[in-house]
């Protein structure tokens, strides 16, 4: 018997043919982790808040934290999923007053 981890932390066997087929390296997908600073145009102020929590719902972006003086906000994304372009616009769209790296 052969078994391996599933997502809700059962063990699934691979000769029970009841038991769906489990491939360890399905949820091993590449990914390209980038960290970056954007600054912005403004300081960040309350109203900014709602954006920052939604653009985590975003899929690539991993982090978004603003820095201490509120005058950058730090990233960081998974590149294999979003280019830097791509990750402006979702900023941008959110309604964050960041400037664009050149």
């Amino acid at each position: 018997m052969v078994c391996c981890a599933t997502s809700s932390g059962r063990r699934a066997r691979h000769d029970d043919p009841a038991s769906p087929s489990c491939d360890a390296n399905a949820i091993l997908i590449p990914m390209t982790k980038v960290q970056t600073t954007y600054p912005l145009s403004r300081k960040l102020t309350d109203e900014d808040s709602a954006s920052l929590v939604r653009v985590h719902s975003v899929y690539g972006i991993l982090a978004v934290r603003p820095q201490r003086s509120l005058e950058e906000l730090w990233m960081e994304y998974d590149a294999s999923r979003l280019t830097p372009l791509d990750l402006t616009a979702t900023l941008r769209t959110h309604g964050l007053p960041i400037i664009a790296p050149i």
